[in-house]
Parts: structure tokens; C-alpha cells; sequence
């Protein structure tokens, strides 16, 4: 009985904040590791197009000068193999191994043909990117893997790379720990890291560098030079190449950085400024792929959707935040996790459980940050930007995906929101509970909540692929 008691003791005594990586990364890491292998190849929205980038910018094409390229002919016959493309929005198809077998898909070897592809969407997108998935993908080529495991390695690639950047992200960060810890864990932010998304880069490179930029604002002396601010612009420009909308980012960074007084205001200023040159630099490199419609609809028409939005731009603002409202129910569930091509739900209490047990931990964070010098000024910082990106991004998507006219923003999902989440954790202080016990149990609840929402969204996948 001493020595159980003092076995409990140890774990109440442990401060679970400080060791909060080691938690997630036990949860997240297996959790992801299975998405990896059990989501059927191009069941991530857009993935084909993330794997014809890949190969292309492993061809040594950085700046495409075509909304396409010359792709492997065994690649293109694995993304439009019948039995992946009938699951695309069909939930009631099924993998069926016996087609797989009867077409050899999994023993289809790199081909020397090529065949051109266009995929004018993710053309758009830098190369910085893919280069992860891109060198797995060649050295899985050199090493003479099949298409097929060739693709599967590429996808671990990118998992493991975004898991070890989260893990030094919430190892190092100084607010918004728990919060960070949350969103990270989210079913939608675990799927994207287990694909060959550019989003797996994005979210783990942005929150990389909002945890050594809460480092730089809450440290005790002035850091005039240093490696930190450095890796920290790198990092956050990796993110909005990946992204330009929330470049809108830079001007809070900016701005909290000149009220913390712990920047040297010259340097960051620098930085801030070569990150957006950098962004705006590729969008200038861009500029004629831009004009390619990203849909072959007759309804979409960029120029005349612009036009309509110049000449009254109250009317889109109202459409914009109704939208925004109006389809809250819809927002919050891609948010949390609706997976595969948006077409696999997970069950409500997870949507209900996730949401509210990241607004708990917010809400009750963001309350104890208000207790900083410069509170309400360092808020405003971070929430005008996140209005401002949300307006941006619903702008892009109203111009380029939405019929002319409409009085809806179609292709919006809740899973644009989660770099803007994450931004939020600079406005957040954990909790720090009064005694041992309630700390661990605190900490312990949080995540064993989410251990079992993540492993039903494993079998949700299971059971939505395979009979």
C-alpha cells in the first residue's frame, strides 16, 4: 500500500504542463501513423493534385510556367484507377481488394512514359511546400518501389516531419500550451498531417514559430540578434507561401512584438518585411497561372465576380458573414474532423466534446492572460488579423470558386480556420490549478477526451473504406 501511494504521489507531483509534448505526441503519433496506411490513396481533398506538385517539383520545376507538367504514366493510371476515384464523395463505395489485385495496382512499377496533366490548383502553390514529399518520392523511385508504396512512403514523410515540429512547438511554446496541445489533436489536423497535403508543412512550420515567437515575447532580456527571430520569420514565411492569406498575420506579429518591447524593433521590422516581399514575390512569379480558372464551370467567372464585388463591397461583406454564420453547424464540424473528401462524419459527440473542450480551455485561458500588462492591446493584435484573414480567404474563394452572383461562398471549410486557431494561442495563458491533483487530472482528462475521439475517427475511416 506505501509503495502504490507513493507510485501516486510521484504522478499527482508531476507538472504535466511542462511534459505536455510527450503527452500529445503519445496520442497523436499512433493516431496519425494508422491514417497514414488506412485512408485509401487520393482520399484527401485534393491530394492528387498535392501528389502531380510532388512529382513535379521532384522533376526540379520550382516555378511552373504551365498549369501542368509531364507526369509519370504509372502515377497518372494509379489517380484515375476506377476503384479510388468511385470513392471520391461516394460514401457507400467501398475498396474492393479483388479489383486492386485483378489490375495489379500495388505492383505497378514507375513507368518511362510520361503523360501531361493539368493541375492548375496546386501549380499555384511554392515548392517549398513538397519538398519533403517530393525527395521521398524520388528516393522511393531510386530504392525501385512501386507507385503505389512509393506514394505511402511520401505520406509518412510528411507525417513524421509535422509530427517532430509539433512536438518542439508545444515542448518550447510559452502560451497556449494546452490550447495548442488541442487544436493539434483535432481529427482534421491529424488527417492533413497524414497526407500529402502542403497543409501538414504549414500547420507545423506556423505553429513551430508561434512557439519561438511567445519565447521571444515573454523572455526577460531584449534579443537585439540571435538565431531565434531568424528561424521564427523563416518559418512563419514558409507558412504564408503556403498560404498568402494569412500574410495578414504579419501585422499582429509586428505589432505584439513592438508592445512586448522584447524585440529589437529595426531587425523584426526586417523581417517582417522580407517575409511579405518573399510572398508577394511568388505571387508576382505566378501572376499568368492566377488568371487559369481553377473550375471548367460556365457560372464562375473571376473578372465578372470582382466587378460585381468592386461595385458594392457592403453586399459581399453581408454575404461573407452571413455565410460565416449560416453555416456555423457545417464550419465546426470540417473544423473538428469531417474526413476523407468531406464525406465521412464522425459521431456528434466528438464534434460536441472537441469543441467544447477547446472553448473551455480558451475562454479560461484567454481570462488569465488578461491579467498581463497590455492585455487588450496584444488581443486586438491577434484578433483583427484573424477577422481580417477570414475575410480574405472567404474574398478568394468568392472571386474564384463561387458562381457569379451568389449570395453563398462556396468551398469554405472549417479546416482554413485551424492556422487561424492556432494563432489565437498567443493570447492564451494555461491554467495554473491550485493543487497537484487537479492539475493531473485536468491535464490527464483533456487528453484521454481526445485519445477516444481521434481513435473513432480511425474507425469511422475503417469502416467508411472497408467492408
Amino acid at each position: 500500500m506505501l509503495s502504490q501511494s507513493g507510485f501516486l504521489n510521484k504522478i499527482f507531483c508531476i507538472d504535466w504542463l511542462s511534459k505536455l509534448q510527450w503527452l500529445w505526441l503519445l496520442v497523436a503519433a499512433p493516431i496519425a501513423l494508422q491514417m497514414v496506411f488506412i485512408t485509401p490513396p487520393f482520399q484527401v481533398p485534393d491530394e492528387p493534385y498535392h501528389f502531380y506538385r510532388a512529382l513535379q517539383v521532384g522533376d526540379g520545376v520550382l516555378l511552373p510556367a504551365t498549369p501542368g507538367w509531364q507526369i509519370n504514366k504509372s502515377a497518372v493510371e494509379i489517380v484515375q484507377f476506377p476503384g479510388f476515384t468511385k470513392l471520391i464523395h461516394q460514401p457507400d463505395k467501398k475498396i474492393d481488394s479483388i479489383e486492386e489485385k485483378a489490375n495489379h495496382i500495388s505492383e505497378k512499377k514507375w513507368s518511362r512514359d510520361t503523360v501531361y496533366v493539368s493541375f492548375v490548383n496546386s501549380a499555384l502553390y511554392p515548392p517549398v511546400g513538397y519538398f519533403i514529399t517530393a525527395a521521398a518520392l524520388r528516393l522511393s523511385q531510386a530504392a525501385d518501389l512501386t507507385v503505389l508504396h512509393s506514394f505511402y512512403m511520401a505520406r509518412l514523410a510528411n507525417c513524421l516531419i509535422a509530427l517532430a515540429l509539433c512536438f518542439f512547438a508545444i515542448k518550447i511554446t510559452h502560451r497556449g500550451k494546452m490550447v495548442m496541445a488541442i487544436i493539434l489533436l483535432m481529427p482534421t489536423t491529424l488527417f492533413e498531417f497524414a497526407s500529402l497535403s502542403q497543409d501538414a508543412l504549414l500547420v507545423s512550420a506556423e505553429v513551430l514559430a508561434i512557439g519561438l515567437f511567445s519565447r521571444i515575447l515573454d523572455q526577460k532580456t531584449i534579443v537585439a540578434e540571435g538565431v531565434t527571430p531568424i528561424i521564427m520569420w523563416v518559418l512563419f514565411t514558409i507558412a504564408f507561401l503556403c498560404k498568402p492569406p494569412y500574410m495578414l498575420f504579419v501585422a499582429g506579429i509586428v505589432i505584439l512584438g513592438f508592445i512586448s518591447g522584447k524585440t529589437n524593433n529595426k531587425t523584426f521590422l526586417t523581417g517582417a518585411i522580407l517575409s511579405v516581399v518573399a510572398v508577394l514575390g511568388w505571387l508576382l512569379a505566378i501572376r499568368d497561372l492566377m488568371h487559369v480558372p481553377l473550375l471548367l464551370d460556365t457560372n464562375i467567372n473571376s473578372a465578372q465576380q470582382s466587378s460585381l464585388v468592386l461595385h458594392d463591397p457592403a453586399k459581399f461583406l453581408m454575404i461573407a458573414v452571413n455565410n460565416f454564420f449560416s453555416r456555423g453547424k457545417y464550419n465546426l464540424m470540417t473544423f473538428v474532423g469531417v474526413l476523407g473528401w468531406q464525406d465521412t462524419l464522425l459521431p456528434p459527440l466528438v464534434y460536441i466534446g472537441s469543441f467544447l473542450l477547446l472553448a473551455i480551455t480558451f475562454f479560461a485561458g484567454a481570462h488569465e492572460f488578461l491579467k498581463r500588462a497590455y492585455a487588450c492591446q496584444q488581443i486586438c493584435a491577434v484578433i483583427v488579423p484573424s477577422l481580417l484573414t477570414i475575410l480574405l480567404i472567404s474574398l478568394i474563394l468568392y472571386v474564384t470558386y463561387t458562381p457569379v452572383g451568389a449570395d453563398v461562398i462556396d468551398g469554405l471549410q472549417g479546416r482554413y480556420y485551424i492556422p487561424i486557431a492556432l494563432f489565437l494561442c498567443l493570447i492564451v495563458d494555461d491554467l495554473k490549478p491550485l493543487n497537484p491533483v487537479m492539475n493531473t487530472l485536468y491535464v490527464y482528462g483533456i487528453f484521454i477526451a481526445f485519445a477516444v475521439f481521434d481513435l473513432s475517427a480511425v474507425s469511422c475511416l475503417v469502416n467508411r473504406y472497408y467492408s
